[in-house]
């Protein structure tokens, strides 16, 4: 006779579950749960059942159904049924939760969970419309929520979900109505500029693309007040539009070749040179008059590490108190047609009062369209309109590297149509063609297709009917809101073509992730107090706040710029004529480029040799370097790094290309450094907490040192899983947490995902870490389960052979 078993129930630690009186329990973080289920569920002491509120439902879901055990949502039990985690998408995962649901909790959390799935897909797979349908015909049929349909719930709360949706998309273009917003209807032409001389305060001008707010609001301002004794600054994302603005002795660019001081009475720079030079500084300090050119651009350039010397997050957050500064002139005013509601309560937590302008004027008509299509038709259809001769300009936010889409694009190009496109990028305007924009009309003569980088054209406006067409390969680098903003470059073109990539970039967000991701050079070389002393400072929250608005703008991407294109006026065509067997040439031929671009760099790095003279002369200069002077300097680089002079085989050429990978081998060959102690503990004392971790993951998993090469079974990575989630190390009185310090060093520690797939966990991370690659020996029939892991022999060998050259056998 079988034992009737007792019933324990599994909570979630915090989460505020009420259990039956007298019921058995235990309660644990997410993390802790997983693991615990893995270990205990064959023990037929109990029959556990995960007991989660409407929060963890889908998560409780998941897991339950993952170990045959039953879930109880506030009190509602689930035994689930033919529900295949390992198949199901995340949409037909959901959809299938949702159908089975027999209570509100999780009916809500999975009907939240698969609009969240679904909304990635609109508009290039479904519309609004299909998307609510789906929803309604997935809600269950026996469910009624307080004496309503399931279904009926489904459509409202759906409808509800698209309209906040909307909101929050508004607001990432235009402040709200407050008590401290005011919104004033006024002529740009003929009023603002003499209201604005007579009542200082805070202005926007958030009218649309091509209102006028430069021509006749921004300028008239600097060069009236350039006349008294105010000193106005004026402020614009790029060099580029600077000079297009004021190209003459006023430019600060000007004041910094010809004077040790500034000798005008007004200035105009980017906004990287008014935040960090001590010159600029000290004549914005004695200004009384700000005037900032897209103002959203502005401060995402001073907070992006990559534009700032030394590139560090406190570095930013110098530049960000200094950016506060001259938001505190007893008159600003900020020229932005995305001007957001963001940046609208950051100024008001200044005790600023803000008054939104909208333009009066009667302007043109907008009557530009949008039409999408898939990469690679949108590729051909542009090398089409080339061969008829139109002219053409492109902007693409993919990578300059080598292989990637920009350099793909650009290639493309020359193949097909015999002629080099002009490429427009920071190198190309600092170095080469300086005035490209004060006489757009002359640069744009030379040349049939003008490839753009997007980030220098920020805020410029081109008028010509020189340009055919445009076109917009969007990699999901730039913001939503810059990519609206490139599309109005051309303002006589009134049709843009677009491709979206179909890779979504994840961004962590959240202000302490965004810290731990940002700070990691300071992480290496501070102690944890200056760290903790920077993290509460009021200027690196200020940047960490900006990094996370535009990440949360960055969700969704494809559906938030469409919706940003609509709300500007855009009519959108979705091109439908996709012919399969043309898709496929399509992907054929970009392959065919992809090899082609990544050949003809394996021949610089063969021809290269390493200059010490030379190469210090190109790295210097690196910010202004055209795009052939950049695959050189990709290619002395990469021999430097690995202490080559030359490389006389082809063959070691390509290998080396190959294991380097775009530069991100590097960090993995750096963390081998560490693990073989080649620092100085008191330099750099936060190496030593790194050298313990990693000398522990070997350990754990039986990794020989010396050859990288090991054998480990599922027990060893049960046990690593343990020492990630418990163990704390205590090194000079301070206590680092071990799964805390992996994170900070961009290693994905999910222990539920290792239980979803045995072994992702120890894969993830040895490759993330050290660049070595796990292996799974399968055994038995079926399902075929892992018997054992082992590191492949070969890349092993390949990452001590590079780490030699460039460590030495130290």
């Amino acid at each position: 006779m079988n034992q009737l078993k007792q019933k324990k129930y599994l909570c979630i630690e915090k989460s505020g579950i009420i259990l039956p009186e007298g019921a058995l329990f235990d309660s644990f973080y997410q993390d802790e749960l997983t693991m615990f289920l893995n270990e205990q569920c064959e023990l037929e002491e109990f029959t556990f059942i995960i007991a989660v509120t409407k929060h963890d439902a889908v998560y409780g879901a998941e897991l339950a159904i993952r170990h045959g055990i039953s879930l109880s949502v506030e009190g509602v039990e689930y035994k689930f049924e033919a529900i295949n985690l390992e198949k199901y998408t995340n949409e037909q995962k959901y959809r299938a939760l949702l159908a089975q649901a027999k209570e509100p909790q999780l009916f809500e959390s999975s009907l939240q969970s698969l609009l969240n799935s679904l909304i990635k897909k609109i508009p290039l797979k479904y519309t609004k419309e299909e998307v609510i349908k789906l929803v309604v015909d997935a809600a269950p049929t026996e469910l009624q929520i307080n004496g309503i349909q399931a279904s009926v719930v489904a459509f409202e709360k759906a409808k509800i979900f698209f309209e906040d949706q909307n909101k929050k998309i508004e607001d990432f273009i235009q402040p709200r109505e407050s008590e401290f917003v005011k919104v004033i209807k006024m002529s740009y032409q003929n009023e603002l500029v003499e209201h604005i001389k007579s009542n200082p305060g805070v202005y926007i001008l958030n009218d649309k693309m091509g209102s006028g707010k430069s021509q006749s609001v921004i300028l008239p301002l600097f060069n009236y007040f350039s006349t008294t004794d105010e000193k106005p600054i004026l402020i614009a994302p790029t060099k580029a539009l600077t000079k297009q603005l004021v190209n003459d002795a006023r430019n600060y660019q000007y004041q910094k070749k010809n004077n040790n001081n500034i000798t005008v009475s007004g200035v105009a720079a980017c906004v990287i040179s008014a935040t960090t030079n001590w010159k600029y500084k000290k004549f914005s300090n004695q200004s009384k008059i700000s005037l900032i050119e897209e103002y959203e651009e502005c401060e995402s350039s001073l907070c992006s590490k990559k534009l700032m010397h030394p590139q560090t997050l406190s570095r930013c957050s110098e530049a960000m108190d200094h950016w506060l500064t001259l938001l505190q002139k007893q008159t600003v005013v900020i020229a932005d047609a995305m001007f957001s509601n963001f940046s609208a309560l950051q100024l008001v937590k200044m005790r600023k009062n803000i008054t939104v302008v909208k333009n009066t004027d009667i302007g043109f008509p907008f009557a530009k369209e949008l039409i999408i299509q898939p990469y690679e038709l949108h590729l051909k259809s542009m090398l089409m309109s080339l061969k008829n001769d139109d002219k053409v300009a492109a902007f693409c936010d993919g990578s300059h590297a080598y292989d990637a889409k920009f350099k793909n694009i650009q290639t493309a190009i020359e193949k097909e149509t015999g002629n080099k496109p002009i490429v427009v990028d920071r190198g190309y305007i600092d170095k080469t063609n300086p005035e490209y924009f004060v006489d757009i009309e002359k640069s744009l003569e030379e040349g049939s297709c003008h490839l753009y980088s997007p980030v220098i054209t920020s805020g410029v406006s081109i008028v010509t009917d020189a340009i055919s067409s445009v076109h917009i390969f969007a990699c999901q680098t730039l913001l939503p809101t810059q990519l609206i903003q490139s599309s109005g470059r051309f303002r006589k073109s009134n049709v843009i073509h677009i491709s979206f990539s179909s890779y979504e970039h994840y961004q962590t967000t959240g202000l302490n992730h965004i810290f731990n991701e940002q700070a990691y050079e300071a992480y290496e070389l501070e102690s944890k107090n200056d760290l903790a002393k920077l993290k509460k400072d009021n200027n690196c929250i200020k940047v960490l706040e900006r990094l996370n608005h535009n990440r949360i703008m960055r969700r969704n991407y494809v559906y938030v710029s469409l919706k940003l294109f609509d709300k500007m006026g855009y009519k959108i065509t979705i091109d439908g004529t996709t012919n399969t067997k043309e898709l496929a040439q399509s992907k054929k031929y970009l392959k065919q480029i992809k090899k082609f671009d990544t050949d003809t760099f394996i021949s610089v790095v063969q021809q290269a040799e390493y200059d010490n003279i030379n190469y210090h002369f190109l790295q210097k200069s690196e910010q202004d370097l055209i795009a052939s002077e950049l695959l050189k300097l990709e290619a002395m680089t990469l021999l430097q790094f690995y202490n080559l002079t030359s490389i006389e085989e082809k063959s070691e050429a390509a290998r080396l290309v190959e294991f380097d990978d775009k530069a991100k081998s590097r960090v993995p060959l750096k963390n081998v450094s560490i693990f073989h102690k080649q620092f100085c503990e008191v330099k750099e004392p936060k190496k030593a907490i790194i050298c313990q971790i990693f000398d522990e993951i070997f350990s754990i998993l039986n990794i020989n040192v010396t050859t990288f090469t090991g054998k480990y079974y599922s027990k060893n990575v049960d046990e690593l899983i343990n020492y990630i989630c418990t163990k704390k190390i205590i090194f000079k009185n301070e206590e680092y947490i071990v799964r805390k310090e992996l994170i900070k060093l961009g290693c994905s520690t999910s222990i539920t995902l290792e239980f979803n797939k045995r072994g992702v966990l120890t894969r993830e991370l040895l490759k993330k870490l050290f660049k070595i690659t796990q292996i799974s020996k399968r055994s038995g029939t079926g399902q075929r389960l892992t018997e054992y892991y082992y590191l492949c022999p070969d890349q092993s060998s390949n990452v001590l052979y590079y780490y030699n050259l460039r460590y030495g056998e130290g």
